[in-house]
């Protein structure tokens, strides 16, 4: 069984590509990675370290989820796709924070 840092890198992994492409994301990996987000902070919070493997992941997470919200709304003109895009990078980010706390 993977550890919830292979997990969650998945996850986030998961969401970033699927947000790059033309369907966009789904509940589903919308929820896995707030779900893995949780038990992340559930292992690292306290903690004086993350590993790079995480950070390299959380520095790369957010700009790539508004780049491609971005994306969404002016060269698709998917307008609700991309509000769910900036909705959960926003989510996932504040999650990330309490990591930190």
């Amino acid at each position: 069984m993977a550890n919830i840092d292979e997990v969650w890198i998945d996850h986030i992994t998961t969401l970033i590509l699927n947000s790059r492409s033309n369907t966009g994301i789904t509940d589903i990996e919308i929820n896995q990675a707030i779900s893995s987000t949780n038990q992340l902070i559930t292992n690292y919070k306290g903690k004086k370290y993350l590993p790079m493997a995480i950070v390299n992941v959380l520095i790369d997470m957010q700009a790539s989820l508004i780049t491609s919200a971005d994306w969404h709304k002016n060269e698709k003109k998917q307008t609700a796709m991309s509000e769910s895009i900036y909705k959960t990078a926003l989510h996932l980010s504040d999650l990330a924070r309490d990591i930190t706390i």
